[in-house]
């Protein structure tokens, strides 16, 4: 199922259904959260086409949770996936608009026809599968009806393309041309001028004075927000949960078996395409020959491929791990017929079960048990807390009779952070709780939402302040080390092109105080370039002459000067699998780059408006 999965989303078809799958999940999930909150800011329009913020936040949210789920929302837009989410959806939406231009059409049979030809929906025969079509829907809160719709623009975007794609060719001569650049290595030399913000002076304070006012919108205080919140999570809970010795015992008997570890065997394995030559491989194994041996001889199996150690009888099929695990150490197994040959095993270690005593599990059992409970108490929690809210109890007392955890929250900006940037409480790392603030009216008091890992939370938002300024004597330290860092960054872009000036590129990285250093030869890629920011290195040297000199900002603690020694042309057979390789990529990606190319040139056709801010502040609150 997997492998057809993979396999699938090669095609539109596929691609159009995951995205299904994605928006389904989002019916699940953080799309509670967005539907609860009326937004009419469109995220996209293309002519008549429209898709809202709420459908981009929840798809991007589940594409986070999904690909990053260590990450937050505001990290998951830096890394740009937020880009890409709109990337894909304004192409969509472009092909939708030119369908609808051009008038096309896809009738529910052809869409029911593709469907039953999807790999997904199919079983081990090869043949569809409705309840396993059914099953899939169900689980994941999708109609047949959604799927059929979405199948269908599928197939519109395929008529749209069909044309153009269906008669593209790439040409060998191109082809052999990029392999040849992409077969070149650059040598170079290279050097760090580091960036030392500790080894400037303090500004004066009519220069720090000069400069804040220049900058001063850099260190605004945000529009704050002041938030009595109520936490239900099993972190608080835990802290009073109490095992008794009876419950740890009781708990043991029950799962003593989860606590233990099977039986494990060894053996060396030969299969045989049939019984007389297995029962003849084994009448020369009895006799003391050596078992690599004759699989060596027999199969041409080398000692690797028939070597198995810690194999548990729930590894193996029924019927070999009964062969398997009736034998003592040392036997050589009667032969085994499967449909996949006939198999003979030897006994080489056997790892008894092991089972541990109760003081053996006693600190994880424990463990375990307090870490259940308080995920118990949660739920036992939410129930008085919400009969309290019923019954017209406030926040404070709720939280109160439900023992919950009651948090003051002085300010908060839209990313959790107080005024000096520290993260204004533990709660406010929750994209959920982060959104429930700034999306909430002030003075009224919240129910109770889900959040990750068995957490709920309910908040009433008591107060708004309005962004404002910030004189330098708030901010003095924080400006004082941007102005030092500011400086460095600019006395070290002056070196290196100093550097890159200087006649003698040798001496002058010398007289900066430099080590010079001479690579290896690499490729564009940064590949063959020892060096934390090869990539960026490669890059230049890719982009400059033999003789040239050119500087790297790496955005970290150095720039980098480098100049370029030597052009290395690509050795024939690197030459020849690149462009190999190069076709072959071709061929397998020829449709998708053609999509590419139409949708841009749909834009032209097509009036495009995207407003990211309007999900960025369904997401994370903010549009900086």
């Amino acid at each position: 199922m997997l492998q057809a999965l993979r396999n699938g989303t090669k095609s539109n078809l596929m691609r159009a259904f995951l995205l299904v799958l994605v928006v389904g999940f989002g019916m699940w999930g953080i799309g509670d959260i967005f539907r609860s909150s009326p937004n009419d800011q469109n995220a996209i329009t293309v002519d008549q086409i429209t898709v809202s913020a709420n459908e981009v936040a929840i798809t991007f949210d589940q594409a986070r949770r999904f690909y990053y789920p260590d990450l937050n929302n505001n990290e998951a837009v830096a890394i740009g996936l937020m880009d890409q989410i709109m990337a894909e959806l304004i192409e969509r939406s472009l092909f939708e608009a030119e369908a609808a231009r051009l008038g096309l059409t896809v009738t529910r049979d052809m869409a029911k026809q593709s469907l039953i030809s999807n790999p997904l929906f199919q079983d081990a025969t090869g043949k569809f599968n409705p309840l396993l079509m059914r099953d899939i829907l169900a689980r994941r809160g999708i109609s047949e009806d959604q799927l059929i719709a979405d199948i269908g623009y599928a197939e519109r975007r395929n008529q749209v393309i069909a044309a153009i794609a269906s008669g593209a060719e790439y040409s060998p001569v191109l082809a052999d041309s990029m392999a040849k650049w992409l077969a070149q290595q650059r040598q170079v030399h290279f050097a760090a001028i580091a960036i030392s913000p500790d080894q400037v002076a303090d500004p004066g304070e009519g220069v720090l004075a000069d400069w804040y006012k220049d900058n001063q919108d850099m260190f605004d205080a945000p529009t704050m927000r002041s938030v009595t919140a109520v936490v239900l999570s099993p972190d608080h809970y835990l802290q009073n949960v109490v095992v008794t010795q009876a419950e740890l015992e009781n708990t043991f008997a029950e799962r003593k078996q989860s606590f233990s570890v099977p039986e494990r065997r060894d053996f060396l394995q030969m299969v045989l395409p049939d019984m007389a030559t297995a029962e003849a491989a084994r009448q020369r194994l009895i006799a003391g020959e050596d078992f690599a041996a004759v699989a060596a001889e027999v199969s041409g199996d080398t000692l690797e491929d028939i070597t198995f150690a810690g194999i548990t009888q729930e590894d193996l099929p029924d019927d070999l791990a009964a062969t398997i695990f009736a034998g003592a150490e040392g036997d050589i197994t009667a032969p085994s017929q499967t449909p996949f040959g006939v198999y003979i095993f030897e006994i080489t270690a056997i790892q008894a079960e092991e089972i541990p005593s109760f003081e053996d599990v006693r600190v994880r059992l424990e463990e375990e048990l307090k870490i259940e409970m308080a995920i118990n108490q949660v739920y036992d929690s939410i129930t008085i807390f919400e009969e309290a809210q019923d019954s017209g109890a406030t926040l404070e007392e709720a939280a109160k009779a439900a023992k919950a955890q009651l948090i003051n929250i002085e300010g908060m900006n839209q990313n959790g952070l107080d005024e000096n940037n520290n993260l204004a409480n533990d709660i406010a790392t929750s994209t959920g709780f982060r959104s429930a603030v700034w999306q909430q009216e002030i003075g009224i008091e919240g129910m109770l939402i889900a959040d990750e890992d068995n957490t709920y939370f309910a908040l009433r938002v008591d107060r708004e302040t309005d962004a404002r300024s910030r004189d330098l004597d708030e901010v003095r330290g924080d400006a004082i080390s941007a102005w030092k860092l500011e400086t460095a960054i600019a006395r070290a872009k002056s070196q290196a092109e100093e550097i890159i000036a200087a006649d003698d590129f040798e001496a002058a990285v010398k007289s900066a105080g430099a080590s010079l250093q001479q690579s290896s030869p690499f490729l564009q890629s940064g590949i063959g370039l020892d060096h934390e920011e090869s990539s960026l290195i490669a890059s230049a040297s890719f982009s400059i002459e033999v003789g040239d000199k050119t500087l790297v900002e790496t955005g970290g603690d150095s720039i980098i000067v480098v100049k370029l020694n030597d052009i290395i042309a690509g050795d024939d057979d690197t030459i020849a699998l690149r462009k190999d390789q190069l076709l072959a990529d071709f061929k397998d990606h020829l449709v998708a780059d053609t999509e590419d190319g139409i949708a841009k040139g749909l834009t032209t056709l097509h009036a495009v408006e995207a407003n990211p801010n309007a999900v960025v502040r369904l997401l994370i609150g903010s549009i900086n």
